[in-house]
């Protein structure tokens, strides 16, 4: 279910659960775990990391086209 992505560029990334800054390269291999609040949890050789919503290009994702797309919540 899971697709694996290519960073398109260099991204700062939030090693879980530690907290620490990593960077991750242009090139690097990544899996969409989570999705929320405009972070996206990926994995990677690494262990798992979070990436911000500025960064959604690298992972090709375009916030603006998945916010048209997302399902409205009836409240």
């Amino acid at each position: 279910m899971h697709q694996e992505i290519l960073l398109s560029r260099e991204v700062s990334a939030i090693q879980i659960p530690s907290g620490d800054s990593l960077s991750l390269p242009a090139g690097t291999a990544v899996f969409i775990t989570q999705r929320l609040g405009g972070t996206f949890t990926v994995a990677t050789s690494q262990g798992l990391a979070r990436i911000s919503s500025q960064d959604a290009d690298a992972l090709g994702v375009n916030p603006e086209e998945e916010a048209k797309n997302r399902p409205k919540s009836s409240v």
